[in-house]
């Protein structure tokens, strides 16, 4: 055995350096390595499976049947809709509605107007022209009557006691019940009560009370005293329902 220190040559079972004294490190022998075999079964055994891909969302199957469905239902769709328009009946509703909408938004700026004004509604005979600056112009012209500077009509008992021309908006003891406006024939700034009613749309017009709020109605369902500012709620809530003073056909807006 060589030592690590002077080199010279021990023999193989000294423990130190004859020469030096050196201790020898013995180094024991590493075992042998041992190799195992594994079979193509074995292998397969423990080799990880790769796992079966998903997908997300639609199938390709799906997408098909969405499409195949989207083809056939939109010429079904289209010709539903012609016909609709031309026989009337979408035209109608249509109109009725955008009309609500319209009615809401001038009752509304009203309110506003009443704001600015120390509370005071607009006069019945310059309406139109004191809401102006409140609303967009296209609130006065009902889509029935295109052809119209305005469809609409203010109830002309909304003015001031002992000849005043406006009234309080305080003093209306039911503005859900009271009329504002409403679909008329009268044009720009005109004033009216129940026989000025237009039912232009399929036989119903469109009324707007003071709170705000819109909807359509037989025009013979409008009593007197839906007209008079300082008439009393009915008991129970106001008389107008969701079917507008009961009658078939009407909803309310606003």
């Amino acid at each position: 055995m060589t030592c690590p220190r002077c080199g010279y040559e021990n023999i193989a079972e000294a423990l130190r350096c004859a020469l030096c004294a050196t201790p020898l490190v013995i180094v024991p022998p590493s075992p042998p390595v041992q190799y195992q075999i594994h079979t193509a079964q074995q292998y397969n055994a423990y080799r990880p499976r790769p796992q079966p891909r998903r997908m997300s969302g639609w199938t390709i199957g799906a997408i098909i049947a969405a499409a195949v469905g989207v083809v056939i239902c939109l010429p079904v769709g289209a010709l539903g809709f012609a016909m609709a328009r031309a026989f009337g009946s979408f035209g109608v509703e249509e109109s009725k509605f955008e009309c609500s909408v319209n009615a809401s938004q001038l009752a509304q700026a009203a309110s506003m107007y009443s704001l600015d004004s120390g509370g005071l509604l607009p006069e019945p005979t310059r309406w139109s022209t004191a809401l102006q600056p409140y609303t967009i112009s296209s609130a006065f012209r009902c889509p029935a009557a295109p052809e119209a500077q305005c469809g609409y009509s203010m109830n002309e008992k909304l003015r001031g006691p002992y000849g005043r021309s406006a009234l309080r908006l305080v003093s209306v003891s039911a503005p859900a019940e009271t009329v504002m406006f409403f679909d008329s024939g009268g044009g720009w700034n005109s004033c009216g009560l129940g026989p000025q009613v237009v039912g232009r749309h399929n036989g119903d017009a469109v009324v707007a009370s003071v709170d705000g709020h819109s909807y359509w109605t037989d025009p013979k369902m409008l009593s007197s005293q839906y007209w008079e500012p300082g008439h009393l709620a009915t008991p129970g809530g106001a008389s107008w329902t969701a079917t507008g003073f009961g009658t078939a056909g009407s909803s309310e807006y606003g």
